[in-house]
């Protein structure tokens, strides 16, 4: 019998249907960030497909090359390909690293 993780939050676990995931746990997350460690990794999480967002949150689709952040409605949801990380789901910091910025006067706007 094969032990499998399940704690959803370590990487290579096993997500149950519309349980949270992390970029840890998704191959196409890991490749768009590429130099994160394990640990950063678990730091961000992934609305499921097909969830929907919540009218004026903030998120950030880790497919768009610019990381450019957007304002949900609640008309819209989670594309089969998305891979939308909410704003309200990760550290200031890892928003930052997210979208890119990494200086020091930048990071204090969030």
């Amino acid at each position: 019998m094969i032990d499998r993780p399940t704690n959803p939050l370590r990487p290579g676990a096993v997500a149950a249907a519309g349980a949270p995931r992390t970029a840890a746990q998704n191959n196409e997350a890991r490749l768009q960030l590429v130099d994160w460690t394990d640990d950063d990794l678990c730091l961000v999480s992934l609305l499921p497909m097909g969830a929907r967002l919540d009218e004026g949150a903030i998120y950030v689709d880790l497919r768009d090359p610019a990381r450019r952040e957007f304002t949900g409605t609640s008309e819209m949801q989670v594309p089969p390909d998305g891979l939308y990380v909410p704003k309200t789901a990760v550290e200031p910091r890892i928003w930052a690293r997210i979208l890119g910025v990494r200086t020091a006067d930048r990071l204090t706007h969030f």
